[in-house]
């Protein structure tokens, strides 16, 4: 009895909630949800870390391919001791048990995803892989042991200024190393230019040329020819003009005109996108 007079009670108010929270109100939908009450325990959102855009990069994928391999050359990492490694290029991978000819990663390359494998190794032991010519850090990149072949997948910055791209450090008992890639990062290719300064900025540009009043010529570290590019002026007005440099596979030819026809010289911005 009690029920039932709570239910024409509510009826009679003009709210009804049906299932999954819905309620009813003077005939209107609302399935808005119920304010949940704080946790008080609940620690504080960190704040995002700031991006950095000069060193962002966008992800290729290759076909995965064996850059190292100690059991074809070079023989076990000692423990405590370190060899460094070529990523990009062309060059130098066959000494080291890779792929002869490398593995089509850019020599602009900023890092690698790989799949570092430990095989035979003589006890239990860690390996840590970071860019050449950098300080070691703390961090250990995979742990293994003698009793199986341990594999472990990330990401290694390298070094494509260096000699060497990656070093390696076994720590606890030597083993064989075989390092795969399956893809590489590289920084876009962009450029911001003044007539009088010259390159402001830029992201794998080699080399610029003011031709004449109005055109450029902005040459990147590959071939662009069948790229797509983008030219925005610095200041409104004026209308942009961009195609492939003739002549110069890894050229871009930019030029600028006024609203009367006139060829001029501005700031701009450059993007180019393969």
């Amino acid at each position: 009895m009690n029920s039932r007079r709570l239910l024409i009670g509510i009826a009679a108010a003009g709210v009804l909630v049906g299932g999954g929270g819905a309620a009813w109100a003077g005939g209107a939908i609302s399935s808005a949800p119920s304010p949940q009450p704080a946790n008080p325990h609940a620690a504080p959102a960190a704040p995002l870390a700031p991006i950095d855009s000069s060193t962002e990069s966008k992800y290729t994928a290759i076909t995965p391919c064996r850059i190292v391999d100690t059991r074809v050359a070079g023989g076990k990492l000692a423990a405590n001791a370190t060899r460094s490694w070529v990523v990009a290029g062309t060059t130098l991978f066959v000494p080291q048990g890779g792929t002869s000819g490398g593995c089509g990663v850019p020599s602009s390359a900023t890092a690698v995803a790989a799949s570092v494998t430990a095989v035979s190794a003589s006890g239990n032991g860690y390996l840590r892989i970071w860019p050449y010519g950098s300080a070691q850090p703390n961090a250990t990149f995979m742990n293994y042991t003698k009793s199986f072949n341990v594999s472990n997948g990330g990401t290694l910055t390298i070094n494509a200024a260096g000699a060497r791209h990656i070093t390696a450090k076994a720590f606890g008992a030597a083993t064989h190393v075989v390092i795969d890639v399956s893809g590489y990062y590289v920084k876009p290719m962009s450029a911001e230019l003044n007539t009088a300064a010259g390159l402001i900025h830029g992201s794998r540009v080699t080399n610029t040329v003011h031709i004449t009043t109005g055109q450029y010529e902005v040459d990147f570290d590959r071939n662009v020819s069948q790229c797509t590019y983008h030219a925005t002026p610095y200041f409104v007005g004026y209308t942009a003009g961009v195609e492939p440099r003739s002549g110069n596979a890894n050229g871009v030819f930019v030029y600028f005109q006024s609203t009367a026809g006139t060829y001029t010289d501005v700031q701009f911005y450059l993007t180019v996108t393969c």
